[in-house]
């Protein structure tokens, strides 16, 4: 989720193909790299290639919320979190119900 969170989630959606090379020719030109090296770097691109598809994208998302409501819950429902704490604000509740929201968008 790193790479999610870091590099690829402030990347707007028509640009996620420009991320790699949608060739291997600037690989296959390097000689500096032996075939072997070349090969193992071919298939990394097209494992990167099939994260940033629409499918897998949607499923980063999915795993981004999912880990956003474990945490607004842990706050939410941790009754020793709150003991001797000022309640639980409206602004708090609206969160946790919008992050739900988010939720079962993501996952239809």
């Amino acid at each position: 989720m790193k790479l999610y969170k870091d590099f690829i989630a402030s990347t707007p959606e028509e640009h996620r193909d420009k991320l790699v090379c949608a060739s291997n020719a600037d690989l296959d030109a390097d000689t500096s790299l032996d075939p072997a090296t070349k090969g193992k770097l071919k298939t990394q691109r097209c494992r990167l290639r099939r994260f940033l598809s629409n499918t897998a994208w949607q499923q980063a998302e999915a795993i981004e919320t999912i880990d956003a409501v474990i945490r607004m819950k842990d706050r939410v429902l941790n009754l020793a979190a709150h003991w001797g704490e000022e309640p639980l604000y409206q602004a708090e509740l609206d969160k946790a119900l919008k992050l739900v929201s988010r939720l079962e968008r993501v996952l239809t």
